[in-house]
């Protein structure tokens, strides 16, 4: 079974700055993210409640698109493999059977 989510993908990203918002500047950030995963697994809020809308996954990363990602290499699993997260809110149909079922981490 194949997973396809739409992950936020730690990287740096454009912003806007400047008295008329004209100037560019790359900073810190997510960046939406389209691709399979191999991991999915809930995400445990301090006090040890579980987060209603976060997941925790491992994304895979075509190697035309790694330079692109300046993902900490702390987040990196392995060379294709990234450690990011997915919203329940825009992964609705794909993870929503995963949410209700209580499980903490599912290999697909």
């Amino acid at each position: 079974m194949t997973m396809v989510l739409t992950t936020d993908v730690p990287t740096i990203v454009p912003a806007t700055y400047g008295k008329h918002r004209n100037r560019i500047t790359y900073v810190p950030g997510n960046a939406e993210y389209v691709a399979r995963v191999r991991v999915v697994r809930r995400v445990v809020l301090p006090g040890g409640a579980l987060d209603p809308d976060l997941a925790q996954v491992e994304v895979y990363v075509a190697e035309d698109r790694r330079a692109g990602i300046e993902a900490p290499r702390s987040a990196w699993v392995d060379r294709e493999y990234l450690r990011c997260t997915a919203r329940l809110s825009k992964n609705g149909k794909s993870l929503r059977e995963f949410f209700e079922s209580g499980e903490m981490e599912r290999h697909v």
